[in-house]
């Protein structure tokens, strides 16, 4: 638990020294309140907003790594901190699942949906992006 603490620490020292990542985090932690609410009053989640701003800011952390705006996957392909080519196309496919899928990021291809997310679909891919964050930014450093 340590260590997941001084990751979070670390991405909030980030967030503070960026407006833009700043701003792309409180969005982030905006939707979540959102998602968890609309948990709590036993509705159907149907807005994709959470994972949206998850992946809004996955996307943002690596431009600023990169200190050029990319989208998440030509990123994924200018970073050079990859230990295996999984672990980057895992990301990548993230990427093209929030991309893909109809309303999540853009209108996304309507055959490619199998079926609704349901909320921990839409908890799993957030945390995971969340998640790369950190690991997308090499001030981050797990010591």
């Amino acid at each position: 638990m340590e260590l997941l603490r001084i990751y979070i620490l670390q991405l909030q020292e980030i967030n503070e020294e960026n407006s833009h990542l700043k701003e792309l985090m409180t969005d982030f932690e905006e939707s979540y309140s959102a998602f968890v609410l609309d948990l709590k009053s036993n509705k159907d989640f149907k807005n994709l907003l959470f994972a949206t701003k998850a992946s809004n800011y996955a996307e943002g952390v690596a431009s600023f790594s990169l200190n050029r705006n990319e989208t998440l996957g030509k990123a994924c392909e200018a970073l050079s901190i990859w230990p295996h080519a999984a672990i980057k196309d895992s990301i990548k496919n993230l990427y093209k699942f929030c991309s893909d899928y109809p309303s999540l990021r853009h209108s996304g291809n309507p055959s490619s949906k199998i079926r609704d997310l349901e909320s921990k679909d839409t908890m799993l891919v957030s945390l995971l992006l969340i998640s790369f964050s950190g690991y997308l930014n090499t001030q981050v450093v797990f010591e």
